[in-house]
This record gives C-alpha cells, structure tokens and sequence, in this order.
C-alpha cells in the first residue's frame, strides 16, 4: 500500500509523527526553542487526529517558555478538539 494512501486511511501524517517525537525528545533535554521549532513543522502537517496531541506539546513548550498566555491558548484549543484529553485540563489550571 503507498504510504500516502495509507496515511489518508489512518488520518496520520507520518512526518508530523516524526517532527512531534523530535519535539518531545527536545523537550525532555530542556531544549525548549528548538523544541518550539520542530512542533510548529508538525503543526503545519498534522491531520486532525494529531492535532490536539501537537497543541498539548507546544502548550507545554510554551508553559516552560514561561509564556503562560500562549500556553493556555493551546491548551484551550487541544481541548476544544478532543474534549477527554484529560491532560489538558490538569495542565490548563
């Protein structure tokens, strides 16, 4: 099956997946603009099943950045997409 099929049939960008993990490994090495760098690519891919998983991580991203206004935006909006995200909510606060 092509990839690209495949990744239609899922609703998964597989380049989104990959620039998020390289975000999250960034993330935990407290490399945070770089971090912000790779999930604003991912973002710019992600289908719709990715992208509450991409706006939980640059909100994150952006809570370390200690730029509190923008997290919350990401938090809000990764919730109105996926209402069960459970993390959000606990992080949003």
């Amino acid at each position: 099956m092509d990839i690209d099929l495949l990744s239609e049939k899922l609703g998964y960008d597989f380049e989104c997946s990959k620039l998020q993990k390289e975000s999250h490994d960034l993330f935990i090495e407290n490399n945070f603009e770089s971090a912000l760098i790779k999930i604003n690519e991912a973002l710019k891919k992600a289908k719709k099943k990715q992208l509450h998983l991409c706006l939980h991580l640059r909100a994150q991203i952006y809570h370390r950045l200690k730029k509190f206004d923008d997290a919350i935006i990401d938090f809000s909006k990764a919730l109105e997409i996926e209402p069960t995200f459970k993390y959000c909510y606990f992080e949003r606060a």
